[in-house]
């Protein structure tokens, strides 16, 4: 399967590059894809942390609400 990137440049600092590329040696992925899988994991965590809040008024309402 072929995957068509287009090319977009970032500025890292030395410290970040290294880690990136350090992650990306032990997956076994290209930088773009490593930068891919990082950007995943911190949505996935952020939406983790999301629904570790209480739910509003509002949202419980709508939760219990009768669907018949």
């Amino acid at each position: 399967m072929l995957t068509c990137m287009q090319g977009m440049s970032v500025r890292l600092d030395k410290a970040t590059h290294q880690q990136l590329s350090r992650i990306a040696s032990e997956f076994g992925t290209t930088m773009g894809e490593t930068v891919a899988l990082v950007v995943r994991h911190f949505r996935q965590d952020r939406i983790g942390e999301e629904l570790e809040t209480q739910p509003t008024p509002d949202e419980v309402e709508w939760l219990d609400a009768d669907l018949g």
